[in-house]
């Protein structure tokens, strides 16, 4: 947090000068000597973008801090995934800027259906039938078998499986941690 607080510093000092610089380019003596207009102008375009990205990074740095807040206090299982959830679409989107593709199909409401593709490993599980099965239950099973599955082909090495999946390894590891024990009796995460 320390190096957020010396980037906000750095940034308010930038803004005297852009109010600064916003006063001077309406001055009639600086509008006639075109030279120093045309400098203070291009000032002007320079700190009107630094501007733009300060105000989006104090969003940026109140979403986060909210974020932190609620999950801290939040009890509720379902709310904390949620919160995972979202934290990796975060991490894997495009500067930031959300877009379905970016969450996992099983999240989205009117996305289509899984599909399952033949990858040619045989220890893949198919899809557990829905029959007496609760969606979150078939999901837990469709996570576990892919994150298993993964980590073998892997080689049981957690760093490769992650990166295989588009994850951070904390995140993996995270997902991992839900189910505890591997089919073998190994834990996952002593390794």
């Amino acid at each position: 947090m320390a190096d957020n607080n010396t980037i906000l510093e750095k940034l308010e000092g930038l803004v005297a000068r852009f109010e600064e610089v916003s006063t001077l380019i309406t001055d009639p003596a600086v509008i006639a000597d075109q030279k120093r207009y045309v400098k203070l102008t291009k000032e002007y375009k320079e700190l009107g973008d630094l501007m733009e990205a300060r105000k989006e990074y104090i969003q940026v740095l109140n979403g986060i801090e909210e974020a932190k807040e609620i999950i801290s206090n939040e009890a509720d299982p379902e709310m904390r995934e949620l919160f995972h959830i979202l934290s990796y679409a975060i991490s894997v989107s495009q500067n930031g800027i959300l877009d379905e593709r970016d969450f996992p199909s099983y999240f989205l409401r009117h996305s289509a259906p899984l599909e399952r593709k033949e990858t040619g490993r045989e220890e893949m599980d198919p899809v557990p039938a829905a029959v007496g099965r609760t969606f979150a239950e078939q999901m837990d099973d469709f996570e576990r078998n892919l994150l298993w599955n993964t980590y073998l082909s892997c080689g049981k090495n957690v760093t490769k499986a992650a990166e295989a999946l588009g994850l951070t390894r904390q995140n993996f590891q995270y997902h991992m941690k839900k189910f505890q024990e591997t089919e073998s009796g190994d834990r996952l995460l002593d390794k």
